[in-house]
This record gives structure tokens, C-alpha cells and sequence, in this order.
């Protein structure tokens, strides 16, 4: 038995992408500790997202040792390879289970997003589906929408990267769910209703048949996730809380979502039901 030491990073996609790393290394009866110490920099404010979403069985977050903090503290484990995993080493560890036979401790400290291949995390993405709290959320009062839409603004607005979520983006997959599917009314998502309002005022004018749902209300985390994850269909943008909440999906419905996660950059990771769109106006 080893125990795997984990620095979470980043909102609730990140924070997935990292468990889903420690569940590749774990092996029967090791255990997996969060180190927590990092969500606390962030301006945006970020906490413990995983415990309101997962069982997390053979997990604990309370007792880091010394050490554990130390490392992640000074970054060890992301400076090298000989404390664990880090986001340079990752590729390695994906393609080689030596870290299997390990005894004590093992840490991991990075975001773990690009090494993946849907090939990798297939049989991990079973397990997280099974210790998802689905039962705790009703999703039947959007069941009627034929599509839900994810918009992220928020801290993400100041994010070079946020041209990827263009309003060319939104029009561009609605466009191409439309040639399949037929569209009549969608149900927007978002973390900024005043920067999704601006942006529907556009994507209204080229398709009026369609009607578009957004609440004036903010929803928590826990249901938008939901919601997103039980849609019929979806378009998402750059975020990797909606693609998980794809990915999770059992009815693997239709996603439509960037061909890029960053600028210039296209992914490896993508879901046999998404259909990816690369707008540049």
C-alpha cells in the first residue's frame, strides 16, 4: 500500500483532471490525500469542489504529513520527477504502470490535461460516473430543452484564451448541431449572466426560431454541473468543468464544443460523441 499525496489547483474541472491522475496511480487499498494549501491563491476564491460532487472512498484530505506539505509547498514534485508526477512527466506515466509496484509515498503536483487520450481515461471515467451523486439533483424541469449551452465569463474573461469562447464560437455549433438535430429551444449555463445576456443579444438575431432560456438566477455549482451533464445535447465552450459534465454523461449525448483548449493548440483528449468546432472571424 502507498499513499498518494495530491495538490488540487484550479476550479472544479481542474480539480477532476487531478483526481482522475491519482486514480491512474492508485492501486487497491492506497490511499489518496489532498493538499489543499493551493486553492487558497486564487483571486477568484476556489475551495474543495470534489467532496460535494464524488463518494471519494479510500480517500482523506485532512491528514498531509510534514513532508507532503513541504513538497508541495516548494514545488518539489513539479521541479522533478524523483518526488512523483508533474505535468512534463505525466506522458510517461501514462504509457508506463511501474508506479503501480511503488510502496510509500507518491505525489502529484500539475493539471494533467494534455497528456490524455480517450483510450487512457475511458476506464477511469466509469469509475468517476459511479461515484457521481447523480441521485441528489432532479433535472426534470429541463428536460424539455432540446439543448443546453454552456457560457463562461467570470475570471475567464481576462484569459487570452477566452476568444475561443467568441460569440462566432456559438453561432458556428449551433449552426452545425442544427444541421442534425432539430433546435427549437435552448437552455444557457453560465457564471456570468450579465456577459451571457450580451452575448445571447447577437446569437438571438441569427436564429429566431429558436428560443433561448436563460434564469436570472444563479444556480450552484453542484446543479449547473447537472444540468449540463443530463442535457440532450450541448455546446460548450473552453472549459473544463462543461467538458466534464460531458464526459460523465452515461446517454453520451451529442457535445459540441472548440477544437482547441488553448490558442494555437489542438487537443488530444476528445469524447467519440463530440463534434468540435474551430471558428476564427
Amino acid at each position: 500500500m502507498k499513499k498518494i499525496y495530491l495538490r488540487l489547483a484550479g476550479g472544479l474541472g481542474n480539480q477532476i483532471f487531478q483526481y482522475t491522475a491519482a486514480l491512474l496511480i492508485k492501486k487497491e487499498n492506497d490511499l489518496i490525500y489532498f493538499y489543499t494549501g493551493a486553492l487558497n491563491s486564487y483571486k477568484a476564491g476556489r475551495s474543495l469542489e470534489l467532496v460535494n460532487f464524488f463518494e471519494l472512498s479510500q480517500t482523506s484530505y485532512f491528514n498531509i504529513s510534514f513532508f507532503a506539505n513541504a513538497v508541495f509547498k516548494f514545488r518539489l514534485a513539479k521541479i522533478t520527477s524523483f518526488f512523483g508526477c508533474n505535468d512534463l512527466n505525466f506522458s510517461s506515466i501514462l504509457s508506463n504502470k511501474n508506479t503501480h509496484q511503488l510502496k510509500g509515498s507518491f505525489y502529484l503536483d500539475g493539471y494533467f490535461q494534455d497528456a490524455w487520450s480517450y483510450e487512457h481515461i475511458q476506464p477511469l471515467l466509469i469509475q468517476l460516473s459511479a461515484d457521481l451523486k447523480k441521485d441528489q439533483f432532479n433535472n426534470e424541469p429541463y428536460s424539455q430543452y432540446d439543448c443546453i449551452m454552456h457560457i463562461r465569463g467570470s475570471d475567464f474573461l481576462a484569459n487570452l484564451d477566452n476568444s475561443l469562447n467568441s460569440v462566432d464560437f456559438y453561432i458556428d455549433a449551433i449552426k452545425l448541431l442544427k444541421s442534425s438535430y432539430t433546435i427549437t429551444n435552448i437552455y444557457v449555463v453560465t457564471d456570468d449572466l450579465q456577459y451571457s445576456k450580451s452575448m445571447l443579444d447577437t446569437i438571438k438575431f441569427n436564429f429566431k426560431d429558436i428560443n433561448f432560456s436563460l434564469d436570472h438566477e444563479r444556480k450552484s455549482l453542484f446543479d449547473d454541473f447537472m444540468i449540463l451533464l443530463h442535457a440532450k445535447s450541448r455546446i460548450i465552450g473552453t472549459s473544463t468543468f462543461a467538458w466534464w459534465a460531458s464526459a460523465l454523461d452515461d446517454k453520451k449525448s451529442i457535445t459540441i464544443s472548440p477544437k482547441s483548449w488553448k490558442l494555437n493548440c489542438n487537443r488530444k483528449l476528445v469524447l467519440p460523441w463530440e463534434k468540435l468546432v474551430h471558428s476564427q472571424h
